[in-house]
C-alpha cells in the first residue's frame, strides 16, 4: 500500500492523472504493483497481470508495467511467460519506472505522499529490507538489506500526516525492532516512539511486525509511559519448539520467548499480542521449487 501511494505521488508530481485501484478499465496505461511473498497474493498478482495483458493484446490499453516483489523475484520468468508486459521493475527501481513517464524521482515527496487508506489512519514505513535469515522467508531476496529511515524524516512525515487529518499511525517495516542499527549503531525503536508520541494531535500509534529475537525491551517502558501508543504488538512467534525454531533460523529459544512475553505482560499488563504460528516446517530450500510453477495458471 505504501509503495503504491509513493508511486501515485511521484507520478502526480509530473502532472499525470493517476488513480489507485480504478474499478473500471477505462485507462490507457496500467501499473501492477505485486506481492511475491504470500501465496495467495502471488496468485492475485499473476491473475491481475494476466487480466491486463489480455486487455493489452485486445488493444484496450496501450501500456502495461509491473513492479513490486513478484516482479523483483521472478522477473526473468515473467518476461518469458508474459511478453505483453512492456517492462518489469524490481522493488528498488522506482526511479526507472518513473523515467518511463518522463517523471523525475523526488525524494522530498516521501513526506507528502498521497494516502489511499481511509483518512483517519495511515501507514508509516520506518525502514526497508531485512537482515534476518529465517529459513522460510524470501523477503531479504526481494527487499534487500535493512535500511532505516532517519528519525527526523519519520517524525516530519508523521506531522504532515496529522496536519492532513490522520489520527492513527501504523508503524511498518519488514522488521521494526532492527530500526536504527544501521544509522545509529544501536536499536532506536523506543527512542523513535518517544518522538512520535510527542507529535501534537497524533491520537494512536500502533506497532506492526516486531521480531522477537533481541527485542529492544525499552519499547515496553515507552509504551506504558505514553497513552497514545497502543497497548498492542504484532510479534510473529512462528513456533515454540526449540528444534523447529533452530531449523527456521529464528535465533531464539522457547525459554527466551516465554521470558520476553512475561516481561511484556509485566510492563504492559493489558498488552494485546497479535502473532502468527506455522503448524509445520519442512527443511527445504525454497529455491529448489521451480520459479515457473507460479505461472502454472497461464
Amino acid at each position: 500500500m505504501v509503495d503504491s501511494e509513493n508511486i501515485v505521488t511521484q507520478l502526480r508530481s509530473g502532472h499525470l492523472e493517476v488513480d489507485h485501484q480504478l474499478m473500471d478499465d477505462d485507462v490507457n496505461t496500467v501499473i501492477v504493483n505485486t506481492c511475491g511473498f504470500i501465496e495467495a497474493a502471488k496468485q492475485e498478482s499473476i491473475d491481475t497481470i494476466l487480466h491486463y495483458a489480455d486487455l493489452k493484446s485486445k488493444g484496450s490499453i496501450e501500456k502495461l508495467f509491473v513492479t513490486g516483489c513478484l516482479s523483483h523475484r521472478y522477473k526473468d520468468d515473467l518476461q518469458k511467460e508474459i511478453p505483453e508486459v512492456d517492462a518489469f521493475f524490481g522493488t528498488m527501481e522506482l526511479p526507472a519506472l518513473l523515467a518511463r513517464f518522463e517523471v523525475n524521482y523526488q525524494h522530498e515527496l516521501l513526506g507528502e505522499r498521497s494516502i489511499m487508506t481511509p483518512p483517519h489512519y495511515a501507514y508509516l514505513k520506518i525502514a526497508e529490507g531485512c537482515n534476518r535469515t529465517c529459513a522460510f522467508c524470501a523477503i531479504p531476496l526481494m527487499r534487500g538489506d535493512h535500511r532505516s529511515r532517519p528519525m527526523e524524516m519519520i517524525v516530519e512525515e508523521a506531522k504532515s500526516l496529522v496536519r492532513r487529518g490522520v489520527k492513527e499511525i501504523l508503524l511498518i517495516a519488514q522488521e521494526l525492532t532492527y530500526y536504527g542499527l544501521d544509522l545509529y549503531r544501536s536499536r532506536k525503536l523506543g527512542t523513535l516512539l518517544e518522538h512520535l508520541a510527542s507529535v501534537e494531535g497524533l491520537g494512536w500509534i500502533r506497532l506492526h511486525y516486531a521480531y522477537p529475537s533481541k527485542f529492544p525491551r525499552e519499547v515496553f517502558e515507552v509504551m506504558s509511559a505514553y497513552p497514545n501508543i497502543c497497548n498492542y504488538l504484532d510479534m510473529p512467534l512462528q513456533h515454540a519448539d526449540d528444534g523447529v525454531l533452530h531449523r527456521m533460523k529464528r535465533q531464539i529459544t522457547q525459554a527466551e520467548t516465554l521470558d520476553l512475553i512475561s516481561y511484556a505482560r509485566e510492563k504492559v499488563p493489558n498488552l494485546a499480542l497479535r502473532t502468527t504460528m506455522l503448524v509445520g516446517f519442512l527443511v527445504r530450500q525454497i529455491a529448489s521449487l521451480t520459479n515457473s510453477a507460479i505461472l502454472s495458471n497461464r
